[in-house]
């Protein structure tokens, strides 16, 4: 496994009945004109379908927010999001 490009970037593992069902990464800002600045940004975030709609995406949000606190979040970023079902 690669080593984080920085060690304030973080990686939060959302479990439920002792099994993965979520995954928050998280950290600076990898945007080369931000360097150096305090800025955060979510890498990435994922939810199995099975606990859509159970409060686990916000608990999960919620937080990589406040580890991002000290950090000014930009939310203008880029979004790399791919199409994504509806859940029922």
């Amino acid at each position: 496994m690669d080593e984080p490009a920085s060690p304030r970037q973080q990686l939060l593992v959302a479990t439920s009945a002792g099994e993965v069902v979520g995954f928050g990464a998280f950290g600076p800002s990898r945007d080369g004109d931000l360097q150096g600045r305090e800025v955060g940004e979510i890498y990435a975030t994922y939810l199995k379908p099975e606990v859509w709609r159970r409060g686990v995406g916000n608990r999960l949000l919620a937080e990589v927010e406040r580890r991002l606190a000290g950090i000014r979040l930009d939310a203008k970023g880029r979004s790399r999001r791919s199409p994504c079902p509806r859940s029922p």
